[in-house]
């Protein structure tokens, strides 16, 4: 009979290895180790008995008193009554606040069905209680447990649990949005120049109350406090860490961006390096203002428009991964809808801005965590993250109907076309502020006007819910507001409609949707619209046009022309698609250089040159213009990706999703709700309550937020594991067969693990032996994505990878995922089934060797018979794939073509 390990109180003593793992007890036949179970049962009965006669004894005589009736000890025992026990419930109510808080905030229930549960949460917190207390009293002992008492409104949560910002309310002009201190007037009492008429606008309404009609200022503009947020900011160890990380880097592992460094953020630029070579500590925080509009009522085509502006803030002295945390940034404020101010009311918005940033110019005494007692702290705002709307309203920069355009040069809207880019007079900042001071001392008001095209619009009349272009601080110049004038000389009529220079076949623009409909895509890629082309999709996203440029688009588009009667104007257009692709690839990237800037620049400027000659009756728009100084912003701020508005959007849209009131007078056509109040409140509170999950610091929290999972970054692997949770994961593990143990042996050995065999006996002391057993999951999360095997999603399976053994990139699916302790770590190993590669004959006559800034290739559709093993630190990105039939590019069986646009120099 084979032995068994027992582990009683007498055998525990005793330490033996299993499977590489040691645990304590002893190995002995299984009859005798049911003999050992039952002795210590009859011990654990006997122990108990005792324990609760004594107990009952003792409660009889608390109950009962002496035998003596006058006793005054006696009659004091009785006046006693019930024993009270006191326990903390702190952690308990905190915990029910915070799970209703979170459920209210980010799983957006709603008030009334978050006050209904936080009642019914305290009632089975009440009854779960009493049934305790009765099962003691049933035992004897006359005991009074604590009560539990929750906030029965979810507003008394953020009361309880300090997630109430501190906001300023202001009142303001719902036509200029001039600020107003107390005493307000009636009427606006602003002028847009010495020689101008007020404003007077009414700044007061009657509004019907409870108590009667009262009056009440007519706009309200909401602001955070930034001397209460940079406390709360400041007192966050994880903050401050971060801070000193950065400050430490700086002064020890400088990146040489000029010497050929690749520059991973944008720490890494040359700008950044200017910024902070003068910074004495690490509390000087250099901040990036992010200004945006959006449409509340989400909607983008019919229904309610209006428009309110998000007003933020963001650190770059922390690392990536925290920097655009909801909770690590700062909301200062939502202007007013439903107007969006012009370029001269946008001051207005932006005065409480300076006033709250101008105080730490010099420095000032923040508490923090780490300094109770205050430490200096300074803040600069440097970098303006702007679509071109907002950019040029706060920057005083004009529209790019306007002659002189762009705001980087001195170019005119009749030299759009040149791409002789280093012969451009770039914009000099000093210039820029002496011409401005002028014009204004000298009333240039009618002059600025001259400057604009006959019948254009000004940036006044730019409204939120036309198209906007990004700044050229964005990765993609996307959209564009330029608008052509029939009256102006320079103008080229397009092409009639009719007889378009180009334009993709009904079969092709079909195959192009069959192609996004079928491509594999991993869970975190939004799949783009279907019915591509169709206005009904509405307009397109900025990140659904990165993904069909960079993932889609390579894929199937090469096939209308590369093929065997291709003619020049297949393979220009080709060529020119191929440039495309590789700028966006390049400046698309979070890792650049002088030498990518420079490939980029070369394949843009080539690009234009191609679409100048294929499209010779369409003029070039600004956007082209502005894109041509992405080559120095990269040179100058690093990989534009870290100062691109994505993050901004993202924030936009959890502003959209807040649940308001949605309310606006229709006749009057402006906010009679606190729209603008209640998204500001509720983006602060969850900012707070999600640093709070983070950083566990409060009792209770850390259990909610492991069950939350709010530390998605954190890597499992890191933790050590104790023997019995070793001996854990092996129980309930399947085995591992020959194959794929010995498989496991080579790969752990090749890459310097000193591990053993199992069967190697005998095993020297202290010895590492690879067990037997591994976990079998379907998926895996690394790094905020998921990692699945083929059976269980395809999308998520392709990768590419770095393989540690041949050391070069590889591509393949994943066939399946092994979990098992090694050396104390829980490891996880991926074995990847590899693609097969076609013959060169065959891989030849596709394009994709010849042009290399797709990032695809095409392969045989049958899986090759290698399996490579990897784990989730050498796993490089996604694919995105699609099968073609046979006939494709010539070659007479089914392919495989693959794209690895979805990595983006992360790695």
């Amino acid at each position: 009979m084979a032995p068994v390990l027992c582990t009683c109180t007498t055998c525990r003593k005793h330490t033996i290895t299993i499977n590489g793992v040691s645990v304590r007890g002893q190995q002995i036949d299984s009859s005798n180790r049911l003999k050992h179970e039952k002795r210590d049962h009859k011990a654990v009965l006997a122990a108990s008995s005792s324990t609760l006669a004594a107990a009952t004894t003792q409660a009889l005589r608390t109950r009962d008193g002496p035998q003596q009736p006058d006793s005054s000890h006696s009659q004091s025992e009785k006046r006693k009554g019930p024993k009270d026990i006191f326990f903390s419930t702190t952690s308990i109510v905190e915990m029910a606040a915070l799970l209703v808080a979170w459920l209210h905030l980010r799983a957006l229930l709603s008030r009334s069905a978050a006050n209904m549960l936080l009642c019914a949460i305290e009632a089975m917190l009440s009854m779960f209680i009493q049934l305790v207390q009765s099962a003691l009293r049933a035992s004897g002992f006359d005991v009074n447990l604590p009560t539990i008492e929750l906030p029965h409104d979810v507003r008394s949560t953020y009361m309880h649990c300090s997630l109430e910002p501190e906001l300023v309310r202001t009142a303001c002009c719902p036509k200029c949005f001039s600020n107003f201190q107390r005493p307000i007037p009636w009427r606006c009492e602003w002028k847009s120049s010495p020689r101008s008429r007020p404003c007077n606008t009414p700044l007061w309404k009657l509004k019907n109350t409870q108590h009667g009609p009262k009056w009440v200022p007519r706009c309200l503009y909401t602001t955070q406090s930034f001397d209460s947020w940079l406390q709360f900011f400041l007192s966050r160890q994880v903050i401050e860490d971060s801070l000193q990380e950065t400050w430490n880097r700086h002064r020890t592992s400088r990146c040489f961006a000029a010497m050929g460094s690749d520059m991973n953020d944008v720490q890494d630029s040359p700008v950044w390096q200017g910024l902070y070579d003068s910074v004495q500590s690490p509390y000087h925080l250099i901040f990036a203002i992010y200004i945006d509009w959006f449409n509340p009522y989400t909607n983008k085509i019919a229904g309610k428009k209006a428009s309110s502006g998000t007003i933020m803030l963001y650190c770059l002295n922390l690392p990536p991964h925290l920097r655009y945390r909801p909770e690590n940034t700062f909301l200062v404020g939502i202007t007013p809808s439903p107007h969006a101010p012009n370029t001269t009311t946008i001051s207005h918005l932006l005065d409480p801005v300076t006033s709250s940033l101008s105080k730490y110019n010099t420095g000032c005494s923040v508490p923090t965590g780490q300094h109770p007692n205050g430490v200096d702290t300074t803040v600069k705002a440097v970098p303006l993250v702007a679509d071109l709307e907002a950019n040029n309203k706060v920057s005083g920069f004009l529209a790019h109907s306007a002659t002189m355009y762009c705001s980087f040069c001195l170019s005119t809207l009749d030299q759009i076309e040149d791409l002789n880019f280093q012969a451009w007079t770039k914009r000099n900042e000093l210039e820029d502020l002496r011409q401005e001071v002028a014009e204004h001392d000298s009333e240039a008001a009618e002059a600025m006007e001259t400057m604009y095209p006959p019948d254009s619009p000004s940036p006044s009349n730019t409204t939120a819910d036309s198209p906007s272009p990004t700044t050229p601080t964005q990765p993609l110049p996307i959209s564009d507001m330029d608008i052509d004038d029939p009256h102006d000389p320079d103008f080229i009529p397009p092409l009639s409609l009719e007889t378009p220079p180009f334009e993709f076949s009904d079969d092709q623009l079909q195959i192009i949707r069959n192609c996004i409909e079928n491509v594999t895509l991993p869970t975190w890629v939004q799949r783009p619209p279907i019915n591509l082309g169709d206005p009904s999709h509405g307009k397109l996203k900025a990140h659904e046009y990165l993904t069909l440029f960079t993932s889609i688009f390579p894929l199937i588009i090469p096939e209308f022309w590369s093929h065997a009667d291709a003619t020049d104007n297949d393979q220009q257009h080709l060529q020119c698609f191929h440039y495309l692709v590789s700028a966006t690839n390049i400046i698309a990237s979070f890792s650049t250089s002088f030498d990518k800037a420079d490939s980029y620049m070369h394949h843009y400027i080539a690009y234009r040159a191609a679409i100048q000659h294929l499209f010779p009756h369409f003029p070039s728009k600004p956007n082209h213009h502005y894109a041509m100084h992405n080559g120095d912003l990269m040179k100058r701020w690093g990989p534009l990706p870290s100062l691109s508005e994505f993050f901004g959007e993202r924030v936009n849209g959890m502003l959209q999703s807040t649940k308001t009131n949605r309310r606006i007078n229709k006749h009057l056509n402006e906010n009679t709700g606190d729209l603008d109040l209640t998204m500001l409140r509720q983006y602060s509170r969850r900012a707070r309550l999600e640093a709070m999950l983070y950083d566990r610091s409060r009792p209770g929290v850390k259990t909610l937020s492991n069950i939350l999972n709010y530390r998605p970054h954190t890597d499992l692997a890191s933790n050590l594991l104790t023997g019995p949770e070793e001996a854990e994961i092996l129980h309930h593990a399947p085995k591992l067969d020959d194959e794929e143990y010995t498989a496991l042996l080579h790969y752990l050995q090749h890459n310097g693990c000193l591990i053993r065999h199992w069967m190697d006996l005998p095993h020297p002391a202290n010895s590492n032996i690879l067990p037997t057993r591994a976990r079998r999951p379907l998926q895996i999360q690394h790094k905020e994505q998921t990692f699945s095997c083929q059976r269980s999603h395809t999308g998520n399976s392709g990768i590419l990878f770095y393989d540690p053994l041949s050391q070069h990139r590889t591509n393949g699916f994943i066939e399946k995922i092994l979990q098992l302790p090694v050396q104390s770590r829980l490891r996880t190993f991926i074995f990847v089934h590899l693609h097969r590669t076609l013959p060169p004959q065959d891989e030849e006559r596709a394009p994709f060797i010849n042009y290399p800034g797709f990032k695809a290739r095409i392969f045989d559709s049958q899986p090759g018979d290698e399996i490579v093993i990897t784990e989730p630190d050498h796993i490089i990105t996604h694919l995105t794939t699609i099968r073609r039939s046979a006939g494709t590019y010539g070659i007479d069986k089914e392919t495989l073509v693959i794209c690895t646009g979805l990595d983006r120099g992360r790695k």
